[in-house]
């Protein structure tokens, strides 16, 4: 069953919203943050099925995020964003390929983005 809920945590809040914009208008409820801090709080207190995390941000990185989830054994379908091409070696090197479901690049391809949310 697709997820119906998205939560989407990325630094570019231009991308959040063109991307929220296109999931809602495919009928997904999408809540995006734009402050890795904030976004990693709302995987804790939020009810959704599937995360779209960027894997590069201030602060908080996107693979220091899949560590806490890990962590907490939180189940959830995971999307990794990035622009670095080895992203999948550091993955593997941190024991956090498991847990991503899919790693799509940078710029995102918004059809592809939707076939491993229905998947």
């Amino acid at each position: 069953m697709p997820p119906e809920h998205i939560l989407l945590i990325d630094d570019d809040t231009e991308l959040c919203e063109e991307l929220s914009e296109m999931l809602r208008a495919e009928g997904y409820k999408v809540t995006w943050s734009s402050q890795s801090s904030t976004g990693e709080a709302m995987i804790r207190c939020l009810d959704f099925d599937a995360l779209i995390l960027d894997c590069k941000m201030p602060l908080i990185t996107g693979l220091e995020i899949l560590e806490r989830i890990k962590a907490e054994s939180i189940k959830k379908k995971i999307i990794l964003v990035s622009g670095k091409p080895f992203v999948e070696k550091e993955l593997e090197e941190r024991g956090l390929r498991g847990i991503v479901k899919a790693v799509l690049g940078k710029p995102m391809d918004f059809g592809l983005l939707l076939e491993k949310l229905r998947t």
